[in-house]
């Protein structure tokens, strides 16, 4: 990779290289847990839940 650098609006990342065209990445907050969610194929259960944050109370992750 040769660049990187974040659009004006903090959500979208730029690179490109030697050998690779431009790439754009949305970064914001909604469009990383909507990718997190479609690789995963689904949010925690409640017994994860329970498992892994047992101080907050359950709600639907994806």
């Amino acid at each position: 990779m040769t660049a990187l650098a974040f659009g004006p609006d903090g959500r979208t990342l730029y690179t490109a290289g030697t050998h690779t065209l431009l790439q754009t990445y949305g970064i914001g907050p909604a469009g990383v847990a909507a990718d997190v969610c479609r690789r995963a194929g689904t949010g925690l259960s409640r017994r994860d839940w329970r498992a892994y944050l047992p101080d907050l109370s359950y709600r639907d992750t994806c």
